[in-house]
Parts: C-alpha cells; sequence; structure tokens
C-alpha cells in the first residue's frame, strides 16, 4: 500500500501516464526522487521539478539521486532541475547541451558556462540571453549573426555593435531597430533599402530620407507612408505611378 497524500498526489498532475502508475507504486515522492534504479530516468528528475516548495522531499539522498539522473539525461536535468543540481554537475551537463542551457537556465550558469555556451551557440545566445552576456561576448556574437542580433537583441547591443550589425544588414536594421539607430545610420539604411524603410521605418525617417525613398519606391510610399508625406511629394508618387514607374 502507498503513501500518497492528498497533496503528494497533486505533484503527479501532468505526469505521463506511464510514469504516474509506475510512481504510484512506490511509497510516496520521496521514494520515486531516491529511487536508482526507475524504469527511466526522467521521471525523478521530472517529479523533483515539480518539488521546488516542497523541501521536505528534497532531501540529501534525493538531490544524490537527482544529479546521477542527469548523466544519464542532460537534457531533462537542465529543463526540469537545474536549481537543485551543484555547480559543476550544471556545468558538465551545460558544456554536453549548449542549447539547451542557454534556452532554459541561462541565469543560473556560472559566468564562465554561460559564456562558453555562447561562444559554442551563437544563435541562441543572442534569443535568449543577450542581456546576460558580457559585453564583449554579446559583441562579438553579434559580428557573428548580425541579423539574428538586431531582430532579438537590438536593445543590448552596445551603439558601435549596432551600426556595424546595421551596416551588415540594413533591411534587418529597419525592421527590427529603426527607433534605435543613429540618424545617419538609418538614412544610409534607408537609402539602401528604400521600400523597407517605407513599409516598416517611415515615421523614424527624416523627413529628406523619407521623400528620398518615396522617389525611389512611390507606390510603397502611397501603400505605406501617404500620411507622412508632404502633399506635393505625394501628388508626385500619384503621377509616378500613373505614369507606370
Amino acid at each position: 500500500m502507498t503513501t500518497w497524500s492528498k497533496r503528494d498526489l497533486r505533484l503527479l498532475d501532468g505526469a505521463c501516464a506511464d510514469g504516474k502508475a509506475w510512481a504510484l507504486t512506490l511509497d510516496g515522492p520521496l521514494a520515486v526522487l531516491t529511487c536508482a534504479d526507475p524504469p527511466y530516468k526522467t521521471w525523478p528528475l521530472w517529479l523533483a521539478g515539480r518539488c521546488d516548495k516542497r523541501q521536505d522531499l528534497l532531501t540529501p539522498a534525493a538531490l544524490a539521486n537527482i544529479a546521477s539522473c542527469a548523466k544519464a539525461k542532460p537534457v531533462e536535468a537542465l529543463v526540469y532541475t537545474a536549481a537543485l543540481l551543484p555547480p559543476d554537475v550544471l556545468a558538465a551537463r551545460a558544456e554536453q547541451w549548449p542549447y539547451t542551457a542557454l534556452k532554459y537556465v541561462a541565469a543560473q550558469l556560472p559566468p564562465a558556462v554561460l559564456v562558453s555556451c555562447a561562444k559554442a551557440r551563437p544563435w541562441e545566445a543572442l534569443v535568449y540571453a543577450a542581456a546576460l552576456l558580457p559585453p564583449d561576448v554579446l559583441a562579438a556574437r553579434a559580428e557573428e549573426l548580425p541579423y539574428t542580433a538586431l531582430a532579438y537583441a537590438a536593445a543590448q547591443l552596445p551603439p558601435a555593435v549596432l551600426v556595424s550589425c546595421a551596416e551588415a544588414r540594413p533591411r534587418a536594421a529597419l525592421v527590427y531597430a529603426a527607433k534605435l539607430l543613429p540618424p545617419s545610420v538609418l538614412a544610409s539604411c534607408a537609402k539602401a533599402e528604400p521600400l523597407t524603410a517605407l513599409k516598416y521605418a517611415a515615421a523614424q525617417l527624416p523627413p529628406a530620407v523619407l521623400v528620398s525613398c518615396a522617389k525611389a519606391r512611390p507606390r510603397a510610399a502611397l501603400e505605406y507612408a501617404a500620411a507622412l508625406l508632404p502633399p506635393d511629394v505625394r501628388k508626385k508618387c500619384e503621377n509616378a505611378i500613373k505614369e507606370g514607374k
């Protein structure tokens, strides 16, 4: 006969059918957390992730077993139990699976491990952990992947790095970071990509740049920025379209 209280049973809400059935053959959640040979190493890890408010269950024996299971199931360990792992185990699992570490537990990684993961997976570092990266590491990853940096981390980029990324990917700069660009850089990007500038950043364009983009792309100017155009420029755009330009 098992000893699962009503409080304990709530821990199993959302468990897979097989995992729940197996757990209920044991004498309560602590028996699951300390089971050295579960059918699947994932199951104690999953349950441990549900026990953050149950210090009575996170005994030294349970924590030791969780660390052991983490070696067999590093992804699940990072997703469910990163906060419960010893620092060396967390670091080792993160080095194995830097994508998962950056996505789920970047804030819990030691600085050196965070940097190592960012070097291994620059895309995930920019998407999930840009605000946590040291400035030099952020700059290096942004230089590697300027589009991703602009799309996901523009607000965290140092000014010089933002400009460099914008020069490398002017379209992405206009779509994702127009409000952050210095006027001269915004103008340069708009000159290179007038249609994109009109579609995504017309309200941020200086008047002369807006007019220049409208002349280059009159149809886009009327479609995306008509209300911003001076009357004479709007008229010229209309005439240009009539003339088939």
